[in-house]
């Protein structure tokens, strides 16, 4: 078996995924409520616009407050599904990754000879995307016990540091210390960007197909 046969053999159960994927992805779409801007001239004057502006769109608050609710009282399902499309793309690169080499500026991101095989594909803050699959992969199946191991931990502090020197935080999706019994796995979804099967299938292909 090649990387084309993996993905023909995978195609459907990782479509039925994506289509369960969008459903939650227009669900949070519709949460987003309506947004108040303004100019004024006092704080009395903010008071009464925001409370007019809250008349107005009382409807439509409410409706993105439904929606919400909606969502997060369906997140882990969510999740599962998500942490489902890492786990069929990290068991792709493990079994068809050859990559044994490590570009100097991975260097510090990569811990051990295994850390090797995941360092491919498209940068993401400055990151593989071989390496996120691969963290964020661990870190949804070991969720419950919190032992992510070293390599994991460095990807996820790399991406929570990333805007770090622009605002002088972190990004608090990405840190493990944060929500510890809670999959990241559609923050890393977000991140790869992988809206539908092309884009996730392409990403495969990139890293692991023939040149």
């Amino acid at each position: 078996m090649d990387i084309r046969e993996f993905m023909a053999q995978t195609e459907h159960a990782v479509k039925q995924l994506f289509d369960s994927i969008k459903y939650y992805q227009e669900l949070l779409l519709k949460s987003v409520g309506p947004i108040f801007v303004t100019s004024y001239s006092n704080e009395e004057d903010l008071a009464l616009q925001r409370q007019q502006w809250f008349k107005e769109h009382e409807d439509e608050w409410e409706t993105s407050l439904h929606f919400q609710k909606e969502f997060f009282a369906q997140y882990f399902s969510y999740a599962v599904i998500c942490g489902s499309v890492l786990q069929i793309a990290h068991t792709g690169i493990n079994a068809f990754s050859d990559n044994e080499s490590v570009a100097k500026q991975y260097e510090h991101l990569v811990l051990g000879d295994k850390g090797k095989k995941y360092c491919i594909g498209r940068e993401v803050r400055k990151i593989p995307i071989g390496l996120i699959i691969y963290a964020g992969r661990i870190q949804h199946i070991h969720v419950e016990d919190g032992e992510y191991g070293g390599q994991t931990n460095i990807i996820f502090k790399a991406l929570a540091d990333y805007y770090i020197e622009r605002i002088g935080e972190q990004d608090p999706g990405f840190l493990l210390s944060e929500m510890k019994f809670e999959s990241k796995a559609p923050s890393i979804f977000s991140l790869l960007k992988w809206d539908d099967y092309n884009t996730y299938k392409k990403d495969m292909m990139d890293m692991l197909g023939p040149e």
